[in-house]
């Protein structure tokens, strides 16, 4: 069959774009930069006995920055007989950082001070958009519709938070309340042999306060791929009944790669 291009009808011609961006501001304080943590007494003397500390890397003062997540996009709507079809692309672009960042030295945390961190992440991706209606008797009372289109993972700084180094982190460390005065003394790294020392730093990690950051891989943005069949039948003026079947497909699903074991790190066995 030839169709004829002039009998199509574009009337709804829309384009237009949307922009959102904005800075998240984090700042973290606690009184002493420790909580304590006590466990019940087993000789009935006291209720409570000092157990452990729960340290804190603050103070903390950090931020993300969401530069822009752009989207420009543009569809029309063409009728021929029975048959419309609504077409529309959208172009998207996302952009963030993490934000130079500087924390004072608190209890437990030296003071830190890190540059920016730039694209993380950087995204330019189109997203079509499809629809057929068809009209089935050509009576505008019931319609079958089919759908196709691309959805781009909506973000804002997530990604950038995961790679900031600044992070809010915690550890828990024995504690003995030697001068029973209720409050867990010690400085830094105190030894725990000497008297003014009740906090145990034996097992603190030796790079405690400072996020250990993965390595950002520039990965693709996540997209959805998703199709759909509906049928709506008008009963009589006013309601309709109608049914959907959707699928979606899913595409470049992040993960997180140790890059320092090899396979000499594993041991092979194999299940029957």
């Amino acid at each position: 069959e030839v169709i004829d291009i002039t009998k199509l009808s574009g009337d709804t011609v829309k384009f237009g774009a949307n922009n959102r961006q904005g800075t998240f501001k984090h700042t973290r304080l606690a009184n002493a930069d420790l909580i304590q943590q006590y466990r019940s007494s087993t000789t009935g003397v006291r209720w409570s006995v000092p157990d452990t500390v729960l340290i804190r890397n603050s103070p903390l003062s950090y931020s993300e920055r969401l530069n822009r997540d752009l989207g420009i996009y543009i569809q029309d709507t063409w009728r021929l007989n029975r048959l419309t079809v609504n077409l529309g692309l959208r172009w998207e672009t996302l952009n963030a950082r993490v934000n130079a960042g500087e924390s004072p030295a608190g209890r437990f945390v030296p003071a830190r001070t890190f540059a920016e961190i730039q694209d993380v992440p950087a995204w330019n991706d189109f997203a079509p958009r499809m629809q057929l209606v068809y009209d089935l008797f050509g009576t505008g009372r019931t319609a079958i519709k089919y759908s196709l289109n691309r959805y781009n993972l909506s973000r804002t700084t997530g990604i950038a938070a995961n790679y900031n180094p600044l992070l809010n982190q915690t550890a828990t460390l024995p504690w003995t309340d030697k001068n029973r005065n209720d409050i867990a003394e010690g400085t830094l790294r105190c030894n725990f042999t000497s008297p003014d020392c009740e906090i145990n730093f034996a097992s603190l990690s030796a790079n405690y306060g400072i996020a250990a950051l993965n390595t950002y891989g520039a990965y693709p943005r996540t997209w959805n791929l998703e199709s759909g069949l509906d049928i709506q039948h008008e009963l009589v003026d006013g309601l309709s009944v109608g049914g959907s079947w959707y699928k979606g497909n899913f595409h470049n699903l992040t993960t997180t790669i140790n890059e320092s074991w090899t396979l000499a790190d594993y041991s092979p066995y194999t299940f029957y």
